[in-house]
């Protein structure tokens, strides 16, 4: 049966069921609802085996150097400075795979919590010019919300496991040329450090994004007492994390060095790497 839509002149077929208007809508969103969930479970921030088995065994390895290195050889300032350096390599690694575990588990976090929301005004009232009631804008509404959003997720993975990381990776790698002295081994641990840094700078970017493309509804008494948004808060402790640890590092030797007395053990030891530190 035809009649002419109000304001439009045009004929259209008269809606005998309500529920039948939103029905395709309702359809769509849970498709996207499936589809952002299924994202979320899949996301991978290390896409390549090798290189996600290399970042989970080296934190190990170098634990077992550390170990090897204590039972076999004497210790002195020289490899206590060494040890104390492996020990910070390792500690930041097991706080990088903590991070990589957390971006999929924070961002999903998010958006449970419905702390994620549009932020253009509503349209128009549906139910003044249709004369229905405006459920439907609402699920339009929140289907554009998840549409977007795993768009943005599915943004950070592809940005996360660019190959760019590589190029970032050997830049480090090159830096070490740089030095005084260095080794073989602090090539490849270089070429790490630049694909985490990549990912890490990533994660930060991607942080901000989130309150530029959507607006954040904080949840007012919330039991994490940050209006929900501890899951954020931690992520970025993590990412701030791997960095501290090599710092913390940097300034005890540099302390070290400045409060001993010359020509003992541990001040010989910061002269010779104190080009170095403070190139660092």
């Amino acid at each position: 049966m035809k009649h002419i839509i109000p304001g439009t002149g045009k004929r259209g077929d008269i809606l005998t069921d309500p529920h039948s208007f939103f029905s395709a809508d309702t359809r769509n969103m849970n498709d996207s609802t499936h589809d952002l969930k299924q994202e979320l479970e899949t996301f991978k921030s290390i896409r390549s085996a090798f290189m996600k088995w290399t970042l989970y065994l080296l934190p190990w390895a170098i634990l077992i150097t550390i170990i090897f290195i204590i039972l076999n050889y004497q210790v002195n300032a020289g490899r206590i400075m060494y040890i104390t350096g492996l020990l910070t390599a390792a500690m930041s690694l097991f706080a990088f795979q903590i991070l990589m575990q957390k971006i999929p588990r924070t961002f999903k976090t998010i958006w449970d919590r419905k702390i994620v929301i549009e932020c253009e005004s509503a349209s128009p009232d549906v139910e003044q010019e249709t004369g229905l009631p405006d459920e439907h804008e609402k699920i339009t509404g929140r289907n554009h919300l998840e549409m977007k959003y795993l768009e943005f997720i599915r943004n950070l993975e592809k940005l996360v496991n660019n190959p760019f990381q590589f190029l970032s990776g050997i830049f480090f790698s090159l830096f070490v040329l740089t030095w005084q002295y260095s080794s073989k081994g602090e090539f490849l641990i270089a070429f790490i450090i630049g694909i985490m840094a990549w990912k890490m700078t990533i994660t930060a970017i991607y942080v901000w994004k989130i309150g530029k493309y959507f607006c954040i509804e904080p949840q007012l008494g919330h039991a994490d007492k940050c209006g929900g948004l501890s899951p954020l808060g931690e992520l970025c402790l993590w990412n701030a994390l791997i960095v501290t640890i090599p710092a913390i590092y940097l300034g005890s030797w540099i302390v070290i060095g400045m409060i001993t007395e010359p020509q003992t053990a541990y001040f010989i030891i910061f002269a010779k790497y104190s080009e170095l530190f403070f190139k660092s």
